[in-house]
């Protein structure tokens, strides 16, 4: 069970950097009237906390 929450928390982790690239794309694009869908940042926000709770959780099943 912790290998598996520790997949979890680099899932989680590449989906923060995945997050991060394209908010920093989007905040940095040419054309201002081309709008994406995804609110990347709040993908990167759930993506961190989920990453937390499952490092906390692996580290606590560890005990």
């Amino acid at each position: 069970m912790q290998a598996g929450l520790w997949v979890l928390v680099a899932t989680f982790a590449a989906l923060g950097l995945l997050g991060y690239q394209r908010d920093r794309a989007r905040r940095h694009r040419r054309d201002p009237d081309r709008v994406g869908v995804i609110d990347w940042a709040l993908v990167q926000l759930l993506a961190v906390l989920g990453a937390l709770v499952c490092a906390a959780l692996a580290l606590g099943a560890g005990q």
